[in-house]
């Protein structure tokens, strides 16, 4: 007679037992094949069922820890060996989750980034590389939220990419890298950005890599694409007129840019310089006034101001104005008054009274030196700096006194 298989036997074969649910099918799935499952999945599931795929995915991606200390001899090898193919299923998860980045809930977005802390980079070139603009678009966006320096390359690439969306998301992504770089609080452009999610700056070749994607991106301007961003990237990273600092290659390239009268992002960048309603822009502006392409477009944009934080912005600089080039610009700004009367209205280089006294002590010496050199009729001179006359920081005083003698 045939042998009757055993229960065990009959359990291996998957006869006489209950139905799997599909995280026990996925669970005895190889690492590798589950990753690839549930990566498909994620990019095609509906809203309600990405968090639960984003988790599972989190615990692949997970890479095995190899800290610490070496094992003897041919132990260690075997070490590696069995971690080897956690290792790679741990990079492939984080493509997965790179590829469906727009898919991944708002709310789980900073632990993912943490776990692919340093690692991001290879998972966004290969998800960049995807034929599907869907996949590219992610990646795009996961350089922005990551700000993941080491991938300003794939961002320069995917600007020039022929999807639109594609494009935007990268060039939303390279003015992020370029805050990153300068050290900018991105509240000062009106964007939002969580800073403590990105990556540091660990070395200036990174910074200089930036730059010079960057600088690539403005010369495509035009007939590749048409990324505001990266033009406000251009502003940010673009060497100033007379700074004393000696510019790398790729600040170079962006200073031949601006010199270059017929090439699309020129008129584009003075357009921004003008219009931008940032106060960065009107401090990035108030520099520009010192000479150079920008210098008229500059002007334009120092003599006025809407908002108290554009004027902060500018004021803490006032002592730029000492350098004779930007004092002689100043010059030929006027004051704004009000309609009959002697005081200052709103709106223009210079802030109303009232507001004099929230600035910090460095933006209020700033004042009064700016108003020194512009074209300000005597009567509103005394009217605006007789209280400062009384001001706690004796430089304000002094220089407030002058002003009125």
């Amino acid at each position: 007679m045939p042998r009757v298989p055993t229960n065990d036997v009959w359990n291996k074969l998957g006869f006489g037992r209950r139905r799997l649910t599909p995280r026990e099918a996925l669970d005895r799935l190889p690492a590798r094949l589950r990753v690839a499952a549930l990566g498909e999945t994620l990019r095609l599931a509906p809203p309600p069922e990405a968090p639960d795929l984003v988790l599972m995915l989190l615990d692949d991606a997970h890479a095995p820890g190899g800290s610490g200390p070496a094992w003897p001899g041919a132990l260690e090898r075997v070490r590696v060996g069995l971690e080897s193919p956690r290792r790679r299923a741990a990079d492939e998860a984080l493509v997965a989750l790179a590829s469906s980045w727009n898919r991944v809930p708002a709310d789980l977005r900073g632990p993912t980034l943490a776990v692919g802390r340093g690692r991001w980079s290879g998972a966004i070139a290969r998800a960049a590389r995807s034929t599907d603009a869907g996949v590219r678009e992610s990646a795009a966006a996961l350089i922005h939220d990551a700000r993941d320096l080491r991938s300003a390359g794939v961002a320069g690439k995917l600007l020039l990419d022929e999807d639109r969306g594609v494009s935007r998301a990268a060039d939303r992504a390279m003015l992020t890298l370029a805050l990153s770089v300068c050290g900018i609080d991105p509240a000062m452009l009106g964007r939002e950005l969580d800073t403590r999610r990105g990556e540091s700056v660990e070395a200036p070749e990174q910074a200089g890599e930036v730059t010079r994607h960057i600088a690539e991106g403005a010369w495509a301007y035009g007939d590749a694409h048409r990324g505001r961003d990266t033009l406000l990237a251009v502003l940010l990273l673009a060497p100033m007129h007379g700074d004393p600092r000696t510019p790398t290659a790729a600040e170079l390239r962006l200073a031949a840019l601006l010199e270059t009268p017929g090439h699309d992002a020129v008129g584009a960048l003075r357009t921004l310089i003008r219009t931008t309603p940032a106060p960065e822009m009107r401090a990035r502006a108030w520099r520009w006034m010192g000479g150079g392409p920008m210098a008229a477009a500059a002007l334009e944009r120092v003599s006025k101001a809407k908002t108290d934080e554009e004027h902060a912005a500018v004021l803490s600089l006032g002592h730029l104005a000492l350098r004779p080039s930007r004092r002689t610009a100043l010059s030929a700004i006027g004051v704004k008054l009000r309609t009959g009367s002697s005081a200052l209205g709103e709106g223009g280089v210079l802030p109303t009274p009232g507001f004099w006294a929230r600035l910090e002590p460095r933006a209020r010496r700033g004042a009064v030196l700016m108003s020194t050199c512009m074209s300000v009729p005597r009567p509103v001179v005394r009217a605006v700096f007789a209280p400062t006359l009384g001001d706690p920081d004796a430089i304000v005083r002094h220089r407030a006194a002058r002003a009125c003698d």
